[in-house]
């Protein structure tokens, strides 16, 4: 009898998805999706989810992406993840910003980590226009200096941002791989602990923190991708997890045009009081964020996020020996 009410009932035993809260999450619009993109575009992605019902209850997921805010959660998890998982069969989750240590229990865990400077300045953009995000817990803001970083955000002060010992925003990348929620605390195997809210001391438990990202970066169970060589990343995904790699890099190839032409960066650079020509570029034709600063500000904000950059260029030399030949 149990067999029986199993097999009548087991396509609805998924986990409940709160269709406000998921909308919300995908208007977290990483820079594919950037402020241009409408309820109902991004609804319609979110409601793949929905429908899949991605995460059975008690099931091991397939697949989980890591996502951290700003590096591509929005144009890998909600535009390429739901169709191709789906056509897989494939129990996958991707709707939040999460962690490592809410990632693990999956059986794959994807990962994209972009540049320092570009995931940090596209943050600081985002939330300029975007409070409802800056509210939402995922974003990880201590209520302490919740009010102090709004105000640089608002201000547009990125220097006066980036002096907050309690951002979020410092290093987030290493904070994502080391693990750190729901408590919000990062343990090490010393007994000792830090906390993002009492502020990372980042000089003196920045190492022993970048050692831990590496050691999850480098486990067996994790596909690494780059927000900068996003194709190739797709790539990677679709060997790992059998998917169609032609119909991916279809799929990522029009993210990719999408994401450029809803960029503007040109206001972000008179906003900031940046350079009107940088690289060799004019100000309408800026294509990256750190186009829209100077040199001097391009190096504060890598000096706030030094655990990042070392994280970031560890990750680059581990993506090229492992995509030779393939992209």
């Amino acid at each position: 009898m149990l067999a029986v009410w199993l097999a009548v009932l087991g396509p609805f035993l998924f986990i409940p998805i709160d269709h406000a809260d998921a909308v919300a999450t995908l208007c977290s619009h990483d820079d594919a999706c950037n402020e241009n993109c409408t309820e109902e575009e991004e609804a319609l992605t979110d409601s793949a989810f929905l429908q899949m019902g991605v995460a059975k209850r008690n099931l091991r997921p397939d697949i989980s992406l890591l996502r951290i805010q700003k590096t591509g959660g929005t144009s890998f998890g909600k535009m390429v993840m739901p169709r191709f998982c789906y056509l897989a069969s494939q129990k996958c989750e991707a709707n939040y910003h999460r962690d490592w240590n809410q990632a693990r229990r999956s059986t794959n865990i994807a990962i994209l980590l972009r540049h320092p400077v570009e995931r940090t300045i596209s943050e600081f953009h985002f939330l300029h226009t975007n409070r409802w995000a800056f509210d939402q817990s995922q974003w990880d803001v201590p209520f302490d200096v919740k009010d102090l970083i709004w105000s640089a955000i608002q201000a547009r002060d990125l220097r006066s941002y980036l002096r907050i010992k309690q951002n979020p925003s410092l290093n987030r990348q290493t904070l994502y791989l080391a693990g750190f929620k729901p408590s919000y605390k990062i343990n090490f195997r010393s007994g000792k602990s830090v906390s993002i809210g009492k502020g990372i001391d980042w000089k003196l438990h920045g190492p022993e923190l970048l050692e831990k990202a590496k050691e999850h970066l480098t486990s067996s169970k994790v596909s690494l991708g780059l927000t900068e060589q996003f194709e190739c990343s797709m790539k990677v995904f679709s060997k790992a997890y059998g998917w169609p790699v032609d119909e991916v890099l279809a799929k990522a190839h029009n993210i990719s045009a999408k994401w450029l032409r809803k960029q503007n960066k040109t206001a972000l650079a008179y906003a900031l009081g940046g350079p009107r020509k940088r690289h060799g570029r004019a100000v309408k034709d800026f294509q990256k964020w750190s186009d829209t600063i100077d040199d001097t500000l391009e190096r504060e904000i890598e000096t706030a996020n030094a655990i990042d950059m070392k994280l970031y260029n560890y990750a680059e030399t581990l993506f090229d020996s492992r995509v030779r030949g393939m992209c």
